[in-house]
């Protein structure tokens, strides 16, 4: 039997065949969507239902932010623009939890902060920046406490893990949290992330126009960036705890072989409980930028900060939160290692940074007059 000529005259639904439509490509596409769905919510420890697709972390943890009923939102000092910025959106109090000068968050405090007006607790899993990964079944533990003790539901507990997802097994339940981020940028590239929310949690969607994800994120899914995506949250959830081990080593001996040879360098965030391939430096005396700059002219690709805010060029806040000062926080330089990353590429970062660091110091050495602090 000949095999039956096909014509796809349904573009204005979209290029590539969208989910929604009726025709056979619809289908096939409706259903490599909600398999996508399946395997995020198998990854998670969810159910299919409670995940969202939408275009990143940011609109994620805005949905999650922005989303719910009226009520006092509490955050940490150390959390990304994204949950930040929603968060004083909201027009209602936003309360600040701070941290040690390790990055973890004085969960004590955080017990004494809610009240019975507590919508949320927005607490970040793993620092984008200085890497510090905060203990979230005490968190959670803790938020259950109040809610017991208040005789409410509230306040709900979220998390941006967008940068944990390579290094930290993230099943819902045993973290204790309600509603969860996840960015595909840090897996696949950009154009797709998932905000993870518990049955019963109520949100209103930020955008109107359609019944998609639950009537909560309207607009045709990027269903082969949402399948790109799953495949490689599972993926990367399954090897985690091997990839974290391999790059424990190289991060513990770049930290140490930095210290040795750079003395005046301070290493911001935990020493132990951090990502496994986050390093953050301060190298006071020089300019972050300065550094970036020398570096990047050798080949070598490091950054001061999160790159969603350089184009602000601020100190970064997340080191003022730690209790250090402006100094610290305008020499920082942050270090990730992917699985491509040798004991042989950081070898030869050192052996560059030395003489970089060496370089500006000598140039800098009237570093106060240089910059206003």
């Amino acid at each position: 039997m000949p095999r039956m000529k096909k014509i796809f005259l349904d573009v204005a639904a979209g290029v590539r065949a969208n989910p929604a439509s009726l025709h056979a490509a619809g289908v096939k596409a409706g259903r490599e969507l909600e398999a996508a769905r399946q395997l995020v919510a198998e990854t998670l420890g969810a159910h299919p239902d409670e995940i969202i697709f939408t275009s990143g972390g940011t609109e994620s943890n805005n949905l999650a932010i922005l989303g719910l009923p009226e009520g006092e939102v509490i955050v940490s000092s150390i959390e990304h623009a994204s949950v930040l910025a929603p968060a004083a959106a909201r027009g209602r109090g936003v309360i600040i939890l701070p941290v040690d000068s390790a990055g973890k968050v004085k969960i004590e405090k955080l017990a004494e902060l809610i009240t019975p007006q507590t919508v949320l607790v927005s607490i970040i899993l793993a620092n984008n920046e200085i890497g510090t990964i905060q203990s979230m079944a005490e968190i959670a533990k803790v938020v259950r406490q109040a809610r017991r003790r208040l005789g409410t539901v509230t306040p709900y507990l979220h998390t941006d893990a967008c940068q944990a997802a390579r290094f930290i097994p993230l099943d819902v339940n045993k973290l204790g949290v309600d509603l969860l981020t996840l960015n595909g940028s840090k897996l696949i590239g950009p154009g797709t992330g998932v905000l993870y929310r518990r049955r019963g949690i109520p949100l209103k969607p930020l955008l109107y126009g359609g019944g998609q994800e639950g009537s909560l994120r309207p607009g045709t899914e990027n269903v082969a960036g949402i399948s790109a995506f799953a495949r490689a949250l599972a993926q990367a959830q399954k090897s985690c705890l091997k990839e974290s081990k391999r790059l424990i080593k190289l991060r513990d001996y770049f930290i140490k072989a930095v210290k040795k040879n750079i003395p005046e360098a301070e290493l911001n965030g935990h020493l132990s409980e951090r990502l496994p391939n986050n390093i953050n430096f301060s190298f006071p005396g020089v300019l972050g930028e300065q550094v970036v700059l020398e570096l990047d002219a050798k080949g070598i690709a490091v950054s001061t900060g999160s790159a969603c805010a350089i184009p602000k060029h601020d100190d970064s806040y997340v080191i003022m939160a730690l209790g250090k000062d402006k100094n610290h926080a305008i020499s920082a330089l942050r270090f990730t290692l992917s699985q491509n990353t040798t004991a042989a590429d950081l070898n030869y970062v050192l052996k560059i940074l030395i003489s970089i660091i060496t370089k500006l110091k000598k140039t800098n050495h009237d570093y106060s007059s240089q910059f206003t602090l």
